[in-house]
């Protein structure tokens, strides 16, 4: 069904960045290309087909409302309607959370998800802005995950360890 898409996931943390392409590839998504810094993924959107962005609100010094705008405008040689979903850090005020996603929402992102993800509420963000139609507007979607799904998160990473490299004490 979305076996096809081509998904691009920018994220200063190669660790979470493997996360969300474990949890792409479980849902049958293996077209992931992954980014570090906003100007790879300018590069990766003006050469390719892109289906849809997962982007880092605040990606070394740079804010990730100033680069949706950019895409959005039209202005910098890219599809400027791939839909955008934007992972925020918690800020530790709920009210805080929910102003930043409006105004990412309001700039033109399809979703906001804040940090740690939930693969519950995850994969349906992601399908559902896969399954987006362009100029349609949707009801903007803010999911904020429990504080409780920390230790999930770890656990995850522990499995990751076997895989990958020593998951550093992050909690």
């Amino acid at each position: 069904m979305h076996a096809d898409k081509h998904i691009v996931v920018t994220d200063h943390s190669n660790l979470f960045r493997r996360l969300l392409r474990l949890m792409l590839e479980s849902a049958g998504l293996h077209r992931i290309t992954e980014t570090e810094h906003y100007h790879e993924t300018l590069k990766i959107l003006r050469t390719h087909k892109v289906d849809l962005l997962l982007l880092e609100y605040e990606l070394n010094g740079f804010c990730g409302l100033d680069f949706i705008r950019q895409i959005r405008s039209g202005q910098s040689g890219v599809n400027k309607e791939v839909p955008i979903i934007i992972l925020t850090d918690p800020l530790g005020e709920e009210w805080l959370d929910q102003k930043i996603a409006g105004q990412v929402i309001a700039a033109g992102a399809s979703a906001c998800l804040t940090k740690p993800i939930s693969l519950k509420k995850f994969l349906p963000t992601i399908l559902e802005a896969l399954a987006q139609e362009p100029h349609v507007v949707h009801e903007p979607k803010h999911v904020v995950a429990p504080f409780g799904f920390a230790a999930a998160f770890r656990q995850s990473l522990e499995r990751l360890n076997n895989v990958f490299m020593p998951v550093p004490q992050i909690f």
